[in-house]
């Protein structure tokens, strides 16, 4: 009771001398510092106590210590929440494994899937390039008139007689200084419509693809 009226007394000469002047509180805050402290008959668990609820560091812990406990939690969570989300389409994606596995005998075999990635490796590695631009709000319609544009100037290339790895290697090296120095420019620099851009590049590498192959296929 002796420690609790001190630190009333204390705490009550703070707000006065805070009235007076800043000097004044300065002064104060010191000896309630000196004086809550070390109290002679108080221990240090009661002094711990004492200076957290006059500087409030026990409530500062706590929440510091707060949101690192939770860190892990978070993309955990996210990705439960995914799942909820896509929960019908993979139930429907399992669903059509099992029946193919069931009635297909050559389903899961090796050969299957090597003419699985074969028919579908230029819609794989295209979908990959084209989520960047989605992610950024964009879209890019000169997908198929760069791709036949490149398909064409490789099998120039081969046909000249340049190894097929180095013809691979400059293809995809032209593919992309096209890309950027047209598309990127007009779009990112001057500011016109990717639709606008996209639409008159794919119409202009078509055509240039189809002039270079007599229009076959």
């Amino acid at each position: 009771m002796p420690q609790v009226r001190r630190l009333r007394w204390a705490m009550s000469e703070v707000r006065s001398q805070a009235a007076t002047g800043p000097g004044g509180a300065a002064h104060d805050t010191t000896g309630l510092a000196t004086g809550v402290a070390e109290p002679s008959g108080l221990d240090h668990s009661g002094s711990s106590v004492a200076a957290d609820s006059v500087t409030g560091g026990g409530a500062s812990r706590h929440g510091a210590a707060q949101p690192g406990s939770g860190g892990w939690r978070a993309p955990l969570g996210r990705g439960v929440q995914a799942t909820n989300q896509y929960m019908g389409v993979l139930a429907v994606l399992a669903l059509l494994l099992v029946a193919l596995t069931v009635t297909q005998p050559q389903f899961l075999t090796s050969d299957n899937f090597v003419n699985i990635l074969e028919a579908n490796s230029v819609l794989l590695v295209v979908s990959v390039g084209l989520t960047f631009v989605l992610l950024v709000g964009g879209i890019d319609l000169s997908i198929v008139g760069t791709i036949a544009l490149t398909q064409v100037g490789l099998w120039e290339l081969i046909k000249a007689g340049m190894p097929a790895g180095l013809a691979c290697v400059v293809v995809i090296a032209g593919a992309f200084a096209v890309g950027f120095l047209i598309n990127g420019l007009l779009i990112g620099r001057v500011g016109l419509s990717f639709l606008v851009v996209t639409i008159a590049t794919a119409s202009i590498f078509q055509g240039v693809a189809n002039v270079r192959t007599g229009g076959q296929s």
